[in-house]
C-alpha cells in the first residue's frame, strides 16, 4: 500500500466506547462511513495505538441512525439528518423496534473486531451547536496503515 498517508480531519458520527479518547464508534474515513474500534492490549495493559476500521453500507448506516435516534432522542451528529420523523419515538413505545435493530446490527458491529483495515487516529473536539449543548462532538484524522486485501 506504500507509505502511510495523512488526510484532513473528518466527522466522528458517534462514539460507542471512550477511554481518554474515542475508542469505538462510527466516523468518516476518506468521506465513507466506517466503524472504528481500538482494542485493549492485555500485554501493554493499555489500548493499542492502531484502530480497526470496517466500512458501513448505506442501509446499515440508516439502521444505526434509527437506533441512535430512538435511544438518544437525536441523530448521530448534528451534521447528519434525522431518519425518523419528529417527534422521535422513544422508550417505552419504541423498545420493540430498538431491540430488533440491535439484533439486526450486531453481526455487522462484530465485523470491526476482526478487520485487517488498520489506522492511527488523531482526535480533536469540535464545537457543538446550541441544540447539542452538553454533547461531546469529535473530528478525527486517520493515518491508514493497512487495507484489506481483495
Amino acid at each position: 500500500m506504500g507509505a502511510p498517508q495523512n488526510h484532513q480531519f473528518e466527522l466522528v458520527l458517534a462514539v460507542d466506547g471512550y477511554w481518554d479518547q474515542p475508542r469505538a464508534g462510527m466516523a468518516l474515513v476518506r468521506g465513507v462511513p466506517h466503524r472504528f474500534y481500538c482494542p485493549f492490549d492485555e500485554q501493554l495493559d493499555d489500548y493499542a495505538e492502531q484502530y480497526r476500521l470496517h466500512p458501513l453500507d448505506a442501509a446499515t448506516l440508516r439502521l444505526e441512525c434509527e437506533a441512535f435516534e430512538i435511544y438518544n432522542g437525536h441523530g448521530l451528529c448534528p451534521d447528519l439528518p434525522q431518519v425518523l420523523p419528529d417527534p422521535i419515538p422513544r422508550f417505552p413505545e419504541a423498545e420493540a423496534r430498538f431491540n430488533e435493530l440491535q439484533r439486526t446490527l450486531q453481526p455487522d458491529r462484530d465485523l470491526v473486531d476482526s478487520s485487517n483495515h488498520l489506522a492511527l487516529a488523531e482526535f480533536k473536539r469540535r464545537a457543538a451547536p446550541d441544540s447539542w449543548r452538553g454533547t461531546q462532538l469529535w473530528s478525527v484524522r486517520w493515518t491508514l496503515l493497512a487495507a484489506p486485501t481483495p
